[in-house]
């Protein structure tokens, strides 16, 4: 063999070693993306493959379990996204599969905080029934797994009609205003994937004002469900949560908020950031 022949040979070995390395396997998963289909023969049982997206955020972790000709089987040991058929499977180290926060880009920040603003409508059990909108601001810091304190703030305001009785029915327009500030926690499932949700329970205290527009008693007008001043209030809340991207989410949902006296239903649009 010529010296150049060797060269051309040893650096075709030398690529495909190199090739092989950074070989990026499609994958076809089951529904509920437990289980992954690679096609090669690069890969045996016991071996690591991390899923990643385009931008080499990595989305799941798999272990070969089983093989079928030229398919490998990867059971799905960690999931951090959903798994999309632009995904690719690497090929990867045990040590980065047991620490793989130390060596790869993941979908969510590890140390999860979010803020959150929404937008709702709100029913409150008032005279006649008033509507409201209501302004809700929220921070969110992890706490275990899919748990999370909550800090929230939030502004109602809303207008409508009550009626007293004293010696003939008299009907009035009613403003009724209140700031808020809550505490609690939430309970968020799937906040790495597509689609997941959110239920929240926060309690605390809001100050309300009641505006009468022929003046008198508050408490009279509205029966004592809510009065000026301050008092106890809680708000429970679930939303479907929408990935946006990476770190936001638009989500949309329905509450129940404890105002005062009052029981108040609301829905709600928001987005996180």
């Amino acid at each position: 063999m010529t010296r150049s022949g060797f060269l051309t040979i040893s650096m075709w070995v030398l690529g495909g070693f190199l090739a092989d390395l950074a070989f990026a396997y499609p994958l076809s998963c089951n529904k509920n993306q437990t289980i992954c289909e690679i096609k090669t023969k690069r890969v045996t049982i016991n071996d690591y493959i991390g899923v990643f997206d385009g931008d080499g955020y990595l989305i799941a972790i798999g272990r070969v379990t089983k093989i079928r000709g030229v398919s490998r089987m990867v059971k799905i040991k960690k999931r951090y996204g959903d798994i999309r058929s632009s995904h690719d499977g690497l090929l990867i180290k045990d040590r980065e599969a047991d620490n793989p926060k130390k060596y790869f880009k993941f979908l969510q920040p590890v140390t999860e905080q979010t803020f959150g603003v929404q937008l709702g409508l709100t029913q409150l059990g008032v005279g006649e029934s008033i509507s409201a909108f209501d302004l809700q601001g929220y921070g969110e810091w992890a706490f275990r797994d899919i748990f999370y304190w909550v800090g929230r703030l939030g502004f109602l305001t809303g207008s409508g009609e009550a009626s007293k009785t004293d010696d003939e029915l008299i009907s009035q327009e009613v403003t009724v205003q209140a700031f808020s500030l809550l505490g609690g926690m939430a309970f968020w499932l799937g906040k790495a994937l597509d689609l997941g949700l959110r239920t929240e329970l926060s309690l605390g205290l809001s100050n309300v004002s009641v505006d009468l527009e022929q003046g008198g008693d508050a408490k009279d007008v509205v029966d004592g469900r809510v009065f000026p001043g301050m008092g106890f209030s809680y708000r429970f809340e679930t939303s479907v949560m929408i990935r946006r991207d990476r770190f936001n989410h638009y989500f949309a949902g329905a509450s129940f908020f404890r105002l005062q006296n009052s029981n108040n239903l609301g829905v709600h649009l928001g987005v996180t950031f």
